[in-house]
């Protein structure tokens, strides 16, 4: 298991570099397309460069290697300037990595492992066992027909979910640059809280941001063996639940409680991410006067802050059985 997680961070390191060195490349291509001038500077640059490093090689005279590093010298700042006065970004020749201290190699340049590397390890680590589900239940295979257009009791359920599928395609297409990154889904079993959790799931991760998925009850149940057993691997993995860049907290209201470790750690994981500005999307099968009931005011003022987070009420018949018959006569 731990091999097959390493080769899952691996690969994300190198789509995560693809994605740097294409966006530079095009990002390159449009300002030599606006600036003909200044891609002929840099290829005669190249060329004189080229040439420097035959001639060292070739041992040829010092006074040749001279005139060449004298050419290199003013067309680099023949380049200079001419961005300058044009007012061109240097940086846009520099691919823009999600990590800078190790330019998503998830190495540091003294060979130690990047702290970026422990994230992702975490993330697949909790979430290895949903892969599969999240293969299954995105956006892509959102089946509208499997919601009824209108409930026994008047619930035009179909249209509700056309519309929430619609709004949260839009806020995994702009996140972070979101109003509100905080989501709270609530209602009875069945009305597909946990499909959206893993549509969004679905579709952060393939913009890579860093995504971990777990119910809250394998939440708590994992962070107390370890507070029990190991407090500095508690520490660790409490300390990437706070900073992995969406936390989806799946069934909040099914943790056990043990004694004030359960809350206090909720109040602990909401007010940190809280503070870092790290969106946290949470399904509950609990209304929100359950919840209020549940929890202390501290962790409700955190889970339904009307400036952080938008709170979702579905409502309608439970779908599973439709869904499940629909996939296995599919199959």
């Amino acid at each position: 298991m731990a091999e097959d997680i390493y080769m899952l961070v691996q690969n994300k390191y190198m789509r995560l570099q693809r994605q740097a060195e294409q966006k530079c490349a095009e990002a390159i291509e449009a300002v030599y397309k606006q600036h003909p001038e200044l891609k002929q500077i840099t290829d005669e640059t190249s060329s004189i460069n080229s040439a420097l490093i035959k001639a060292s090689l070739k041992h040829l005279p010092e006074a040749e290697l001279e005139s060449l590093k004298e050419q290199l010298l003013s067309f680099k700042q023949k380049r200079d300037d001419y961005m300058q006065k044009n007012n061109i970004d240097k940086s846009i020749f520099t691919p823009q990595y999600v990590c800078n201290d190790c330019r998503d190699t998830g190495k540091l340049d003294n060979g130690m492992r990047c702290h970026c590397f422990n994230d992702y390890y975490s993330q697949y680590k909790f979430g290895d066992a949903d892969m599969k589900i999240l293969e299954r239940e995105n956006f892509s295979t959102f089946d509208l027909s499997i919601f009824p257009e209108k409930t026994a009791s008047g619930v035009n359920q179909r249209a509700q979910m056309e519309h929430l599928k619609a709004a949260l395609e839009d806020y995994c297409k702009k996140f972070p640059q979101v109003p509100k990154k905080n989501i709270i889904i609530s209602g009875l079993t069945g009305t597909g809280k946990s499909f959206l959790t893993n549509c969004i799931a679905k579709a952060l991760d393939e913009r890579m941001f860093s995504v971990i998925r777990l119910s809250s009850y394998k939440m708590i149940n994992d962070l107390f063996d370890l507070y029990i057993s190991d407090s500095t691997e508690f520490n660790a993995e409490l300390d990437r639940l706070c900073r992995v860049d969406v936390l989806i907290i799946d069934d909040l209201g099914t943790e056990l409680m043990k004694e004030n470790f359960t809350l206090n750690t909720i109040y602990y994981l909401l007010d940190k991410r809280l503070e870092l500005d790290k969106a946290v999307i949470v399904s509950t099968n609990l209304s929100p006067k359950k919840l209020e009931d549940k929890y202390s005011d501290r962790i409700m003022s955190r889970l339904f802050n009307s400036n952080t987070a938008n709170t979702i009420l579905l409502s309608g018949t439970d779908v599973r059985l439709k869904r499940n018959n629909k996939t296995q006569s599919e199959n």
